[in-house]
């Protein structure tokens, strides 16, 4: 069963369902809960001169991801890259609520597509971790704290 407004605003008073940081009135839409971006970011090097082996258990991806900062000014994902970030906020839930994730319809007509949408495990907690694909034939340009995401909060029998 997905949680009403009402039902959010009850599990986030009795701590069922904690957000850090969280503004109410911006970030709770309906039974969505919108979250931000958060001024860091990885993405995979301009060169990377070998296959990624990822039956490694060191899980080798993070040695060929470059982390750096969204500034004021933003930061463009070029066409046909990847860009790997999290939110600002902090997501805890109780084992009872599981948590849904998808795109913002403004973020999905730039041609950029949250391709790790979907259902975070029941009991979940840490800062959520996006990955973004550039479709487009051209560049986009993206901010920090900008909304990214919106969340649905289910009940689990």
């Amino acid at each position: 069963m997905i949680l009403s407004e009402d039902k959010i605003k009850e599990n986030l008073k009795n701590g069922l369902i904690e957000i850090e940081p969280f503004d109410l009135e911006y970030q709770l839409n309906g039974i969505f809960v919108d979250l931000t971006l958060s001024e860091d970011f990885y993405r995979y090097s301009e060169e990377i001169l070998y296959p990624i082996e990822m039956l490694d258990l060191k899980n080798p991806y993070f040695n060929v991801l470059e982390k750096d900062r969204i500034t004021d000014s933003g930061m463009v994902i070029e066409k046909n890259k990847i860009f790997i970030a999290q939110s600002n906020e902090y997501i805890k839930t109780d084992p009872s609520i599981a948590v849904s994730i998808s795109p913002k319809l403004r973020l999905s007509q730039m041609g950029l597509h949250l391709i790790n949408a979907g259902m975070i495990d029941a009991g979940f907690e840490g800062n959520i971790t996006f990955i973004l694909y550039n479709t487009n034939d051209f560049p986009v340009r993206i901010f920090k704290d900008m909304k990214i995401c919106h969340l649905t909060f289910h009940k689990v029998d």
